[in-house]
């Protein structure tokens, strides 16, 4: 019975753990290298700046967004730059969306197994990939929404969820 509790807990257990290293991390890193290699944060961070004083997908010295990169996903940062306008923002953006991925993870590798500590496994492995951890070590991309994003189309596909399936399918583009 007492197992059964903490089963029932197993993805957060393991989202808290990866989502506290992660961000621990980035700020470790961003704070011992800020300047170097921080081009992307200056450009996305200046884009969501233009954006909420009426500049539309407007980047630096006034070139469009879209002329440099197709990313209509930058919306969805929109409300938590406006509560902290700071480049730590994306930082912490990119290592809570890295360890995000976890939970659909862990939901869809929990429907195909029974054993709990299989999804425990593949979760722990998706932490230690090296993958993952060299897309931490740079700065700012939207890439990092790739794990998560497909991990939550194959989820909603397994679980014949269409509309959230398509909705996902949409936003990786």
């Amino acid at each position: 019975m007492k197992f059964k509790i903490i089963q029932k807990y197993d993805v957060w257990i393991i989202f808290l753990f990866t989502a506290c290293t992660f961000t621990l991390l980035k700020l470790q890193q961003f704070h011992y290298f800020i300047g170097v290699n921080a081009e992307l944060i200056d450009w996305y961070e200046t884009t969501l700046w233009n954006f909420l004083n009426g500049k539309i997908f407007i980047a630096n010295h006034n070139i469009p967004l879209f002329s440099e990169h197709f990313s209509p996903i930058i919306i969805f940062l929109l409300p938590v730059y406006y509560l902290f306008q700071s480049p730590y923002c994306f930082v912490v953006i990119h290592a809570l969306v890295c360890a995000l991925a976890i939970i659909p993870l862990y939901h869809l590798t929990a429907h195909y197994f029974e054993n709990r500590f299989v999804p425990i496994g593949i979760c722990l492995t998706y932490f230690f990939s090296r993958t993952v951890n060299y897309g931490l070590m740079f700065d700012f991309h939207l890439e990092v929404f790739y794990p998560l994003l497909l991990f939550c189309i194959l989820l909603f596909y397994t679980k014949e969820k269409w509309s959230l399936f398509y909705i996902f399918i949409i936003l990786c583009l």
